[in-house]
């Protein structure tokens, strides 16, 4: 997780974001055939219940980061959150990344 994202590449780190900034996170895989050709990620709330997915898939070839920014219209409510990472569309995660929503 990052403070923000600057052409999909992490720009700081962080696991604590207020209750109205963006969630940030930023993947770095070796990409294209034979690699990584799409990532999956699902967003998990302080209650353990999914709010958003988000999938991408990926032909250019290379090791890069890519990056993937969640945001609300209103307030995040304060807790612990996660989000799950599935390369090539795995039934589970390959990395899940914690994170927390301040008041």
């Amino acid at each position: 997780m990052s403070g923000s994202l600057d052409s999909g590449e992490p720009v700081g780190s962080t696991n604590q974001y207020g209750p109205t900034a963006p969630f940030n996170l930023a993947v770095q895989a070796n990409y294209g055939a034979g690699a990584v050709t799409s990532i999956l990620t699902r967003w998990y709330g302080p209650d353990g219940a999914l709010i958003y997915e988000m999938r991408r898939e990926y032909t250019q070839p290379g090791t890069y980061y890519t990056g993937f920014t969640l945001r609300t219209s209103g307030a995040w409510t304060p807790g612990n959150y996660r989000v799950d990472i599935h390369p090539n569309d795995s039934p589970t995660p390959a990395y899940t990344v914690p994170f927390t929503v301040s008041r």
